[in-house]
């Protein structure tokens, strides 16, 4: 059976997304200076910051390129 949807494709992502991050130091700290100059120390980050954070985006859009949450069997093409 394949589970196409649901909290756990969510959290997969997320997964994959830190441990990208924390196996890239360099980009862990420009993701974290991103954070800081955009919502501030300490702050929750809220759904209207998400645009503000190009960054960020591209990090978890690149974790879910490179690890699907469930098989493609469709090439994909990035868009620039």
């Amino acid at each position: 059976d394949l589970l196409v949807a649901g909290t756990d494709t969510s959290a997969f992502g997320l997964e994959r997304a830190m441990t990208r991050l924390v196996h890239d130091p360099e980009a862990m700290s420009k993701a974290k200076k991103e954070l800081e100059e955009t919502i501030g120390i300490g702050n929750p980050i809220e759904e209207s910051d998400i645009p503000r954070l190009p960054y960020l985006q591209a990090v978890v859009k690149e974790s879910l390129r490179l690890h699907p949450p469930a098989p493609m069997l469709l090439p994909r093409k990035a868009r620039v």
